[in-house]
């Protein structure tokens, strides 16, 4: 592999045998070199390449993708700490399996496309090498297609060659927009602020009751903490604020009218260690359900919180 440089790829198949003729080849390379590898995939898949990989399956790290793969910040954060524990381990360079598990809405495919995407920004410099399953038999056309828009190259089985239709992070995340949350009924808190998070935090509180378990709206009320902090900070204030709320959901909207055009990567990028550059928008697409932004005269970010 070239230094410091990240291979993304799909692997497109339609079977577990064809799964696993691909894939143990591309492990056991990565064992025999003395990498880091890591797979993460459905447990029957998992099953089926640790059978094909014998004594080598010992220096893998294998991870079921229902636990991995629950939101998208928090998997770039789980990869993130994955690699840099590799490295502390002695395995500088790392191979990944990694198989995306889209859900069952438009809005969690969306979001885990951009997510596909994001990675080839996220993790340009690092020593790695990522194959992204993708199962033929269940992934619907549009996903299929993503996938080369998504990964530099693509395999068909071990052949692998460069996409032609691949898009750079920053385009693909402006023509695939995260889906923006549906207010659920009339607002129950509009006003705006200049300064006085305190106020924000209390005024929010009062007006959602009791529409998110306790946990649930502390999270909510860092993410508006850091929202309208990013707009009084970066925008020109006053940052208006907007919230719905109905039993289990809390939908809120900070709308500032500073120089709009956001980078779309923003919010993507583990902040450095001990550095605060980035985290807010880094915190509230970690601890919102969903998160959307747009761009006009100014910028609005809205987010989704759920119980």
């Amino acid at each position: 592999m070239t230094a410091a440089t990240l291979r993304h790829d799909a692997l497109l198949y339609d079977s577990d045998a064809s799964f696993v003729s691909a894939l143990a080849p591309f492990v056991c390379e990565g064992v025999d070199a003395g990498e880091g590898v890591m797979v993460v995939t459905a447990r029957p898949r998992i099953e089926a390449l640790r059978d094909e990989l014998g004594r080598d399956a010992d220096d893998v790290s294998f991870v079921p993708a229902a636990d991995w793969y629950v939101h998208p910040v928090t998997t770039i954060a789980a990869w993130a700490d994955a690699l840099r524990s590799l490295r502390e381990r002695g395995h500088p360079v790392t191979r990944v399996v990694g198989e995306v598990q889209f859900g069952d809405t438009e809005e969690a495919r969306h979001s885990w496309v951009r997510y596909e995407s994001a990675l080839n920004a996220v993790f340009a410099d690092s020593d790695t090498w990522i194959v992204c399953p993708y199962d033929a038999r269940v992934l619907g056309t549009d996903l299929l297609e993503a996938a080369a828009r998504t990964h530099p190259a693509v395999w068909h089985g071990r052949d692998r060659r460069p996409s032609a239709d691949y898009v750079e992070p920053g385009r693909l995340l402006r023509d695939v927009p995260e889906p923006w949350p549906a207010p659920p009924g009339p607002p129950v808190l509009r006003a705006e602020f200049t300064d006085g998070l305190v106020s924000l935090r209390h005024d929010v509180r009062a007006a959602v009751g009791r529409a998110l378990p306790p946990d649930r709206l502390e999270d909510a009320l860092v993410v508006l903490t850091e929202l309208v902090t990013n707009a009084l900070r970066h925008g020109a204030p006053p940052a208006l604020v907007t919230v719905w709320a109905r039993p289990g959901e809390v939908v809120a909207e900070v709308a500032d009218h500073g120089v709009a055009g956001l980078d779309p990567l923003a919010g993507y990028h583990p902040p450095p260690p001990g550095s605060s550059n980035g985290m807010g928008l880094w915190v509230a697409r970690h601890l919102s359900d969903r998160l959307a932004v747009r761009s006009g005269a100014g910028t609005v970010v809205r987010v989704a919180v759920h119980g």
